[in-house]
């Protein structure tokens, strides 16, 4: 967290009408700025949490009030926002963002990297695990929408995800489409369990969320088909010059 009165001191006399939070992991993190947004004026408090707190589960796609590792920290920001602060706030769980400037280019570098390179690209067997990505300019939106339509949101949470579920084979082709490459993309399905290193970045599980409660409640939807945002994020990929994963031969050696 900042220190005491930092954020205060970066905003003199300011007033807001809406304040956004993605950044705090815990509580801490977040006390001042809530504490603030209340006495300078906000109307809302926004959170932008993560659908990674969502506990394994056999029934999907995950929906709001599935159980959840209470023991993750933006779990505890989400709980602290909409149940003590005093102006109406709301959460919102993006799942794996993607996009040009996001922060966590490796949930795509990973991809590309060995797309790019000509190399096999392991990924935990089966194929047809499913999974869902969030580009950014859906997470926006929803923020948007939030802000637009105060009352639906009020102490709620909300899913973030970007047009349909996708196989992680499905995920790898349609990279490779990006790339230019899909006629000579090779993917590697491996047994998860047999692997002790994640260097994978999506979890080896079916990992889907349901965004209908966004689309009744604040009329949103997802703007970014996949393979579109697949195509924008290469054009912007600056690539990382390596040639060579030998933290990929564990997951080769347990190919299924």
């Amino acid at each position: 967290p900042a220190a005491p009165g930092a954020v205060a001191a970066a905003f003199p006399g300011r007033r807001f009408d809406v304040v956004v939070d993605n950044n705090a992991k815990k509580v801490g993190d977040v006390e001042e700025v809530a504490k603030l947004a209340a006495e300078r004026g906000a109307k809302q408090m926004l959170f932008v949490s993560s659908a990674g707190m969502y506990s394994k589960s056999e029934v999907l796609p995950h929906v709001e009030g599935d159980a959840v590792k209470t023991s993750a920290g933006q779990y505890e920001v989400e709980k602290y926002l909409l149940e003590t602060v005093s102006i109406p706030a709301a959460s919102f769980r993006p799942q794996y963002i993607i996009g040009p400037l996001s922060s966590k280019l490796e949930y795509v570098n990973y991809f590309f990297d060995r797309i790019v390179a000509g190399v096999p690209v392991p990924i935990p067997g089966p194929a047809e695990l499913l999974t869902s990505v969030s580009h950014i300019d859906d997470v926006v939106g929803m923020l948007v929408a939030a802000v637009t339509h105060p009352a639906a949101c009020e102490n709620e949470i909300f899913n973030v995800a970007s047009g349909r579920f996708v196989s992680l084979g499905g995920f790898v082709r349609m990279c490779a489409k990006a790339a230019g490459r899909e006629d000579s993309v090779k993917i590697v399905p491996f047994d998860a369990k047999k692997v002790e290193k994640k260097s994978f970045p999506f979890r080896p599980q079916h990992f889907i969320t349901s965004t209908a409660k966004a689309e009744v409640r604040l009329g949103w939807s997802s703007t970014k088909p996949l393979q579109e945002a697949l195509n924008e994020v290469f054009a912007a990929y600056q690539g990382t010059g390596k040639t060579e994963f030998p933290e990929d031969q564990e997951m080769l050696d347990a190919a299924v």
